[in-house]
């Protein structure tokens, strides 16, 4: 068993706020191979996700959402799992217009695909006057 510390991310006022100047959220005893990275933490009814850890100190965000019944998600702008609604920020730049990638909130696998439309606009360069017979 191991000791280690959550603490709430919004506790933290700026990414200049050190561990010891915020109050520890909780303090949980714990196998020594738990796995907290990439998965939902049920809290009090509440889910989280850790996203930052120094050693035994783990930041936790509460999730804005949690559905485990969640399947799908259209026309989102980002990658955006239907679970704990996590986005992967700059979804454009994967390569592919399909794949598999592990949610960074909850740890669902997800598999996704990109839906691209296209769209022409037109102005009037040069006008062609009409000839008259």
């Amino acid at each position: 068993m191991k000791k280690i510390e959550l603490y709430l991310a919004d506790d933290f006022k700026d990414i200049f706020t050190e561990w010891d100047e915020v109050k520890v959220y909780r303090t949980l005893f714990v196998v020594d191979d738990v796995k907290l990275w990439d998965r939902a933490i049920k809290i009090d009814g509440k889910f989280y996700s850790v996203c930052c850890s120094q050693g035994n100190k783990y930041k936790i965000r509460e999730l804005e959402q949690f559905d485990i019944e969640g399947e799908e998600n259209w026309d989102t702008s980002e990658i955006k799992c239907p679970i704990c609604g996590y986005e992967k920020s700059d979804s454009w730049e994967y390569d592919s217009d399909y794949g598999e990638i592990k949610c960074g909130g909850c740890g669902a696998t997800l598999e996704w695909s990109r839906e691209v439309e296209v769209s022409y606009s037109t102005e009037v360069k040069k006008v062609m006057e009409p000839l008259s017979l």
